[in-house]
C-alpha cells in the first residue's frame, strides 16, 4: 500500500530569538513525534552552522531576506496608517500613554485624533487588501517561488509583527494557503495596532490577548487560540539544571551572605538617564559602604549598552552583568546557546530578594520564581505603567510602582523585609498573564498546529 503523502508546513522563523522559543524549545521535535509534516523552515538567518544542527529528515531551511528597514515607501506608509488609524481609533491606552508623554498640547490634538478616526478604523481592511493584492503583488516573487516549490498545506509564522513575515503571510493569503500566526509578547497587539504579518489563525498567551485580538484585530473567537507561551516552558523542563545558589554567586562574583536586588535594564531610548539615576539611588541608599547587608546585580538587556553604566562599574556591592558574556569565546549550538542563556536568566530571578525594572517582561519572570518585583514610575516613566498591556498587571497588585525616590526605597525594603509580601497577587498576575506554567505549552503548541494541518 502506498503511504499518504505527508503534508508540508512553512515553518517561519525571522530572527534570532525566533528559534529560542521554538526550535530551541523543541517545537520540531514534538511536531514529528505527533504528526510528522514535512517542515520548511523559512529563516533570515545565513548561518550554515543553523542549517546543519535543524535540517534533517523531511526538514529542510530556506533562506528570506531580513526586511527591518527595507519596505518599500508605499508599504511602509500602508502600515503606519493602517497602525495609527488602530491605536488612535480605538483610543488604546499605549498610544494615549505616549501622547502623554509629549505633553499637553499634544495630547490634546491626539484626543481631537481619537473622535475623528474612530469611524475609519474599518478602512484598515482596505488598506491590508490593496497591499495584499495590489501593491506589493510584483514585488512578492522570490517568495511565490518558494510556494510553488514546495506547495504549503500550512504556514506557521513566528513572530506576526516581523517585516520579514510579511510577504510569507501576503503570498498565502493570496495563494488561499491557511496560516497560523504566533503572537510572540504579551504587549504586541495593544503596543502595535495592526498586525504585519496577518494571519487567518492565532496562538496567543492568554484570554487578555484573545479579547484585544477579537476587539482590536477584527479576529473572531474561534480563530483565536489561548496556548500560553513556550517562553517559560524552559523553567520547568530546566529545573533540574539551574545552578546552586552558591554556585552562581561565585560565578557573579556576588557576596553569599548579603541579599540580591537583580536590577534589569531596558534599552536607553525608554529609561534613559531616569533609569541610571535609579540605579545610583539604590545604590547609595541600599548598597554602599563595606558594611551593606545587601548588593545588587544589574543585569543589561541584550539590546542595551553596558557602556552606558559605565560611572556604577566597580562600585563594591554592584555587579554589572551583560547575560551575553556567557557565549564569548566559545563555539556553541543554538539550542546550548538558548540553554544557557534561560538557565542564567533563571538562576538571577530564582536568587533574587527583589527585582527592580521599568514595567518590563521580566516582572513575569520573576512572578514565575515568586520574587517581589519594584517597577520604576518616576516622572514621564510613570506612562509606561499605563500602557495597555501593563494595566492589566498592574490591577493584579502583583508588582509595585514607585512613583518617586523615597518609594522606591521604602518598597524595596519591605519586600527586603518580607519577600511573602503580595505573594497571592504574584499568583494571580501569573495566572492571568503568562498562561499555564506547566512546561507543556510547546506540546500544546505543535498540536495546535497539526490540528491546523487537517
Amino acid at each position: 500500500m502506498q503511504e499518504p503523502t505527508k503534508k508540508t508546513v512553512f515553518l517561519v522563523i525571522p530572527r534570532r530569538i525566533s528559534v529560542r522559543y521554538t526550535l530551541s524549545a523543541g517545537l520540531l521535535d514534538e511536531l514529528k513525534r505527533q504528526g510528522n509534516p514535512k517542515v520548511v523552515i523559512l529563516t533570515s538567518i545565513q548561518d550554515p552552522k543553523f542549517a546543519e544542527e535543524f535540517s534533517g529528515p523531511d526538514v529542510c531551511v530556506e533562506y528570506i531576506p531580513m526586511r527591518d528597514g527595507k519596505e518599500s515607501f508605499l508599504e511602509r506608509l500602508l502600515r503606519q496608517v493602517r497602525n495609527y488609524l488602530g491605536g488612535i481609533g480605538y483610543n488604546l491606552e499605549t498610544f494615549a500613554a505616549k501622547a502623554k508623554m509629549r505633553g499637553w498640547l499634544f495630547f490634546a490634538v491626539y484626543r481631537l485624533a481619537t473622535i475623528l478616526l474612530r469611524s475609519f478604523v474599518f478602512l484598515r481592511g482596505w488598506l491590508r487588501a490593496a497591499d495584499t493584492y495590489m501593491f506589493s503583488y510584483l514585488s512578492d516573487g522570490y517568495y511565490e517561488k518558494l510556494f510553488e516549490k514546495y506547495h504549503p498545506d500550512l504556514v506557521v509564522i513566528h513572530s506576526v509583527y516581523e517585516l520579514t513575515a510579511v510577504p510569507v503571510a501576503r503570498v498565502a493569503k493570496r495563494k488561499n494557503v491557511p496560516s497560523l500566526g504566533i503572537v510572540i509578547s504579551w504587549d504586541n497587539l495593544t503596543n502595535k495596532a495592526d498586525i504585519y504579518a496577518r494571519c487567518g489563525k492565532l496562538a496567543v498567551w492568554n484570554d487578555v490577548m484573545r479579547q484585544q485580538a477579537v476587539k482590536y484585530h477584527q479576529y473572531r473567537p474561534e480563530e483565536v487560540a489561548v496556548i500560553g507561551t513556550t517562553q517559560f516552558d524552559a523553567y520547568m523542563v530546566l529545573d533540574n539544571e539551574i545552578e546552586t545558589k552558591e554556585r552562581f554567586f561565585e560565578r557573579k562574583k556576588l557576596n553569599a551572605d548579603k541579599k540580591l536586588i537583580v536590577y534589569t535594564t531596558s534599552p536607553e531610548r525608554i529609561g534613559g538617564k531616569t533609569e541610571v539615576e535609579a540605579m545610583r539611588l539604590i545604590y547609595d541608599k541600599m548598597c554602599a559602604g563595606g558594611q551593606a547587608a545587601v548588593q545588587m546585580l544589574v543585569r543589561v538587556y541584550t539590546k542595551d549598552s553596558i557602556d552606558r553604566y559605565g560611572r556604577l562599574s566597580g562600585l563594591p556591592g554592584l555587579v554589572l552583568d551583560d547575560p551575553r558574556d556567557i557565549f564569548k569565546g566559545q563555539v556553541l549550538s543554538y539550542k546550548e546557546q538558548d540553554k544557557r542563556f534561560v538557565l542564567d536568566l533563571a538562576a538571577a530571578m530564582k536568587y533574587a530578594d527583589v527585582v527592580v525594572n521599568l514595567d518590563s517582561t521580566i516582572t513575569l519572570d520573576a512572578a514565575i520564581f515568586d520574587v517581589p518585583v519594584v517597577n520604576l514610575a518616576f516622572g514621564k516613566l510613570k506612562f509606561w505603567s499605563e500602557t495597555s498591556h501593563y494595566r492589566h498587571l498592574v490591577e493584579t497588585g502583583g508588582a509595585r510602582l514607585a512613583f518617586d525616590a523615597g518609594q522606591l526605597v521604602s518598597q524595596i525594603s519591605a519586600y527586603l523585609g518580607d519577600r511573602s509580601t503580595d505573594r497571592e497577587n504574584r499568583k494571580r498576575l501569573v495566572e492571568k498573564l503568562c498562561g499555564p506554567i506547566d512546561g507543556r505549552r510547546t506540546r500544546e503548541l505543535a498540536e495546535y498546529i497539526l490540528d491546523s494541518l487537517t
